[in-house]
């Protein structure tokens, strides 16, 4: 049903594109702006996905220049281990919302961070948060950003660090 809904919304969409097209081509009254149609029709009917292309492109980036694990050298010396900062904030500068989430782990005995990494998520452009996404979000993580991925058990660690 969702489907059927997604192709009634696009064929609407590229039928309000013809006619936004066609009444360009008819405002501008140059020989060949028919054929100027043709060119301007992709560019209209990509219009309210624009933020959607900028932004995934502009997000794709941030995460792979970004998306991190640290791992302290010592890291495996660690017995017990409590939370550290986590924090979420909202980035500016990016077209579509951006979200950082970033999670620290810290020595119990030391009160030193010994682990940590930086995840970040969108829902997507104006087109995508209306409801074309469903209502989830896009996330990205770093390779091997599980403590078990790095060699250590940040679950049992966190369990010694209660005591």
């Amino acid at each position: 049903m969702i489907g059927l809904i997604v192709i009634g919304l696009l064929i609407t969409w590229l039928v309000i594109t013809g006619m936004i097209t066609a009444g360009i081509v008819r405002e501008i009254r140059i020989p060949g702006a028919s054929l100027l149609g043709v060119l301007i029709f992709p560019v209209v009917a990509a219009l309210p996905f624009s933020d959607e292309i900028i932004g995934r492109w502009q997000f794709q980036r941030l995460c792979k220049a970004e998306a991190k694990v640290w791992v302290a050298p010592d890291a495996r010396n660690v017995v017990a281990a409590r939370r550290g900062d986590s924090y979420t904030s909202e980035l500016v500068g990016y077209v579509i919302p951006v979200r950082e989430q970033g999670v620290a782990y810290i020595d119990a005995d030391t009160g030193k961070p010994f682990y940590s990494y930086k995840t970040f998520h969108t829902p997507g452009g104006v087109v995508m948060q209306l409801g074309l996404n469903m209502g989830s979000s896009s996330s990205c993580r770093p390779d091997k950003w599980t403590s078990r991925e790095n060699g250590f058990d940040i679950d049992e660690l966190m369990r010694r660090g209660k005591n």
